[in-house]
Formats: structure tokens, sequence, C-alpha cells
């Protein structure tokens, strides 16, 4: 494997908002266009996610997700390499836990794939390109459905 994959990014204290524990601590975006990484890059960075770490392709991001602490996936559909559906097929998979939550970016994708997407155990959908609002309401989404989910399991 080349080493493409990025060194993370640390949150520059100008994003820290003061007293807010941030919703994840450690993010992956996978996507293989380089500017629409470095701009979502920024914006998780904004939302308060300390570090994000960056995948130019899905065989990188499967390499990412290998005990390295990640918390949150942003994908695109077909990055390169492993696609985001035989990401979430080998996350979600028999004997798996789907406690890492996968967004998956929608640069336009059909609704078949996004239902495709959904039944395969996407977390949440942003529209790309991405906007800072577009990234915090993903990740409230994204957070909601985990609070969902404890409360169902606590529940049985």
């Amino acid at each position: 494997m080349t080493e493409r994959i990025q060194k993370p990014t640390r949150m520059n204290d100008q994003h820290q908002t003061p007293g807010k524990e941030p919703p994840f601590q450690v993010a992956l975006v996978i996507e293989p266009e380089m500017l629409a990484r470095l701009a979502l890059r920024q914006q998780l960075l904004q939302t308060g996610i300390p570090v994000v770490h960056e995948a130019e392709d899905g065989d990188d991001g499967m390499a990412w997700l290998s005990g390295r602490g990640v918390e949150v996936v942003f994908s695109g559909w077909e990055p390169g390499g492993v696609t985001c559906l035989e990401m979430l097929k080998t996350l979600r998979g028999p004997g798996k836990t789907p406690s890492i939550p996968v967004v998956l970016l929608d640069w336009g994708l059909s609704q078949v794939t996004i239902v495709a997407a959904v039944k395969a155990g996407i977390s949440g959908r942003i529209l790309m390109p991405s906007t800072p609002a577009k990234v915090q309401q993903a990740l409230l989404e994204v957070q909601d459905a985990q609070a969902t989910a404890r409360e169902i399991s606590a529940n049985h």
C-alpha cells in the first residue's frame, strides 16, 4: 500500500467552543477529491472534532479503521478501492457491532443507491458540497440515533 494517508489534523484553539465537549474525538474522511476532503476536514474541525484523518480511497480508509480509534466516518459511495457498501458490510457484518457511524457523502446519488446505503447501515448523509451547517446537522442526527439506540438497548 502506498503511503497516501495524510497525518491527522488537530483542532486549533480558535475552533474550540468553551465548555462544550465535541460530539466525537476522531473522524475519518474518505474522499478522492482533495479539495472536498480539505473542505470537509476544516468543517469537522470547526464543529469541534479535534482529530480528523484523511484517506484518498476506500482501501486507505479501511486501513485507518483497523484499531486507530476512529469514532465517525465520512465517505463517498465509490471513493476508489473498497466501496462504501463494502466497508459497511465489513463494519456491520455478522459478529460485528455497528458502533462506528458512517455518514455518506452524497454527490447526487440515485434513490436506488441511497436505499441500498440505508439498508447497509449508513448512519447519515450529507448532500455535497458540504457546508458547516450540513456537517453539524449530520453530526446531530448521528448523535440522536446513537442516543435512541442506547435507550432501546437499556430497555430490553
